[in-house]
């Protein structure tokens, strides 16, 4: 049976199946996940471990050490770094591309938990996979101009995060910036000394005492009660009360030997929204979240608290979901130009608006179907699916125009029904096989890279793969029986169109063009030579990159004070950059965080960033703005080292643990020398042209 009786016998089963499969490939698009990346695992675990304020030479001994020692021994490790500051550790564990990360990500765990008993008492870990969705997608500045800092922090802990928490799709609500309350204890010497006392032994009255215990059950007639002795101190004048020890018989307070002052915890962080204190949530989402429904159900959130808690003010200074709605955008624009110029094209050449329907119902369906096959695979629309499709728009035209085309030129000779189909599809048949699978084979090597590159570029491959297979399979298929279905009755004759003429002008200008060519061989060798020369020339001077150079809308802005600078004034220093930030127009929002940064680091209190947001719409370039403020920092506040950078490109090149564009390592054992070899190689990177943000890679050690 040839494919054109095929197409004529099922012509109603192969368009109700097709209708069905677009209705599914619609349900399948509007419920997959949003993302702006691929979901994919970097490979990396990190380990951070703190303990306290130990200085930086015994935490290397007692913490850093021993974890290195019980981590060389899980599987699959090839790369192991630290780095040690006082009191912290981070260790940063590369494996194969190969292994099963969460499997990994137990085995450390295990590791960790094998060690804990030889680490200083109350260490705390924590180990965390670096995938994409390590870091937030939604940030969130809180403050007020009504309350404190520990009324606001309450505010945040206790009802907004909370309510976070709930939204289908989130992974992690971190905080940043809030500060927990506590009592400070300010004991008196001479009191201990009168009335005989040790600071233990004031330290151990007040952990005895703080304290909620099950006392047992008591039965009153047909009810059982649950006694419950507690001896929280939940107000200062409580604390006063408890009983530290007994000097001759009486008892000695703790208020007789301490003053007790409301205060809050001190954890070396600061954090500031737009130039004023702030709490900073971080919203991360789980690997089969919704970017654009999470984006949505943070804002209804933080919506109704603020109408409920108008002391509170909340902005946004990140938001992930902006970049999918211009993919999504990007994407629809390109449907559409496709669908026009499918439209203009056929219909200037054939003047047939049947046939002009036919392949514009091609896009869509094989777009939408595509998207059955995406979502069986588990993959969610990103910037690489979402360009797939995009760039596959072109190639998915071609073959419905040829069958378009083709049915066309011998329905309009005279032929019609079974008989048009087989002609028409027995000349083509082979040609779109040829054509459709001959980019597939062309996208298969990317499918087989490894490493970052591979993780990326495999979904787009994957995408375009399947959509030139759908394509192919609707233009053997669902083209030609809607063609058969849309064809009139009657046999119109041919009408003049208007690409008639052009097409007339370019096949003879085309036979003449290979006459001359032909007879002048050696002219298209030369010609041919010199475009082989310019295109060399031309791959030398393009620029290279991961990802395509675009305007995200925001960035990052990573300072370091000099070191052993203290927390406070650090604050001091930058106050200079909020100062330029709030005065750059292009600025809506920045957030700051000093003691942390952006996504899982051990941060020092000299070091942190900024998140800058940017306003939508016309403005300068990104590039030009921070070059802007980079020059003006530079100028006004010379004691900080800054680097600029988008925030999604930060974001891989922490995930992938190379944070900047380009490293120079040197290893050696004499230190003198490699800074000495630091310093030069650096004064002759900062001459190439285009270097911004150059560093020697030297840090003098400040107070340990």
């Amino acid at each position: 049976m040839t494919l054109g009786r095929f197409i004529t016998r099922h012509r109603t089963a192969i368009l109700g199946l097709s209708a069905m499969l677009v209705a599914a490939g619609g349900w399948a698009a509007l419920t997959m996940p949003l993302a702006v990346f691929p979901e994919v695992a970097f490979h990396r675990i990190t380990v951070i471990a703190r303990s306290g304020n130990l200085p930086v030479e015994q935490t290397l001994t007692a913490v850093t050490q021993p974890l290195e020692n019980v981590l060389a021994g899980v599987l699959g490790v090839e790369i192991i770094r630290s780095q040690t500051t006082r009191g912290g550790t981070q260790i940063d564990l590369t494996f194969g591309w190969k292994g099963d990360m969460l499997r990994s990500l137990q085995l450390v765990q295990a590791a960790m938990e094998e060690v804990r008993p030889s680490l200083p008492p109350d260490s705390r870990m924590e180990a965390r996979l670096l995938d994409t969705s390590a870091f937030p997608i939604v940030g969130v500045a809180v403050t007020s101009r009504q309350r404190t800092l520990a009324e606001l922090s309450d505010f945040v802990i206790y009802e907004a995060v909370p309510q976070l928490r709930t939204i289908p799709g989130v992974y992690r609500v971190e905080l940043n910036g809030a500060k927990i309350r506590e009592y400070a204890l300010t004991v008196d010497p001479e009191r201990l000394v009168a009335h005989r006392l040790e600071l233990g032994t004031v330290e151990r009255a007040v952990r005895d005492a703080n304290v909620i215990i099950a006392g047992g059950q008591v039965r009153d007639g047909y009810h059982l009660v649950l006694t419950v002795v507690h001896g929280r101190g939940a107000r200062a004048d409580t604390l006063t009360d408890i009983v530290v020890a007994e000097d001759r018989g009486a008892p000695v307070r703790l208020g007789d030997v301490a003053q007790i002052e409301a205060a809050v915890r001190e954890d070396f962080t600061r954090a500031a929204a737009n130039g004023k204190p702030a709490a900073l949530i971080g919203i991360s989402r789980q690997p089969t979240g919704n970017a654009v429904v999470i984006s949505d159900g943070v804002r209804d959130r933080i919506g109704s608290l603020a109408r409920a808690h108008p002391d509170y003010v909340f902005s946004v200074f990140y938001d992930e979901a902006d970049l999918v709605h211009d993919s999504v955008g990007s994407v629809r624009d390109s449907i559409a130009i496709g669908l026009v110029l499918a439209v203009a094209t056929i219909f200037f050449f054939i003047a047939d608006v049947r046939a002009t329907l036919v392949a514009a119902a091609v896009i869509p369906a094989t777009v939408l179907i595509s998207c059955i096959v995406l979502r069986t695979f588990g993959m969610t629309f990103n910037l690489m699916t979402l360009g797939g499709i995009a760039a596959g728009i072109g190639l998915v035209l071609d073959d419905a125009i040829v069958v378009v085309e083709n049915f066309h030129r011998h329905h309009a000779s005279g032929q019609a029904g079974e008989n048009v189909l087989k002609v028409s599809m027995g000349e083509i048949a082979h040609a779109l096989f040829g054509s459709t699978l001959t980019p597939v084979v062309v996208l298969l090597p990317l499918g087989f890279l490894g490493g970052v590159a591979g993780a990326f570029f495999r979904p787009l491959a994957v995408t375009m793969s399947v959509a030139l297979l759908v394509s192919l399979a609707l233009a053997l298929t669902f083209t030609p029986a809607l063609a058969t279905a849309l064809e009139p009755v009657r046999i119109r004759p041919v009408r003049r169109n208007p690409g008639d003429r052009l097409t007339r002008w370019l096949v003879r200008f085309y036979a003449r063009s290979l006459g001359w060519t032909l007879a002048h061989a050696w002219v298209a060798v030369l010609v041919g030579a010199g475009f082989v020369a310019l295109a060399w020339v031309a791959y030398r001077h393009v620029e290279t990159g991961f990802v395509p150079v675009m305007d995200e809308g925001a960035f990052v802005l990573d300072y370091w004070a000099p070191p052993g600078t203290s927390l406070e004034e650090t604050v001091h220093m930058l106050e200079t950059v909020d100062v330029i930030l709030a005065h750059t127009p292009e600025v809506t929002a920045f957030s700051r965080r000093t003691g942390a940064e952006l996504g899982f680091f051990l941060t020092e209190t000299n070091r942190g960033d900024y998140s800058v947001r940017l306003r939508r719409g016309r403005r300068r370039p990104i590039e030009a703005i921070m070059a802007g403020v980079r020059e003006e920092v530079h100028v006004r506040s010379p004691g900080l080292r800054v680097e600029f950078v988008q925030i999604l490109q930060d974001m891989i090149g922490d995930l992938s643990g190379n944070p900047n564009p380009v490293e120079v390592k040197l290893f050696g054992p004499d230190e003198a020398a490699l800074e000495r070899a630091a310093r030069a190689a650096n004064r002759l990177v900062e001459r190439i042209d285009g270097v911004v943000d150059n560093f020697d890679g030297i840090t003098d050690v400040g107070p340990t």
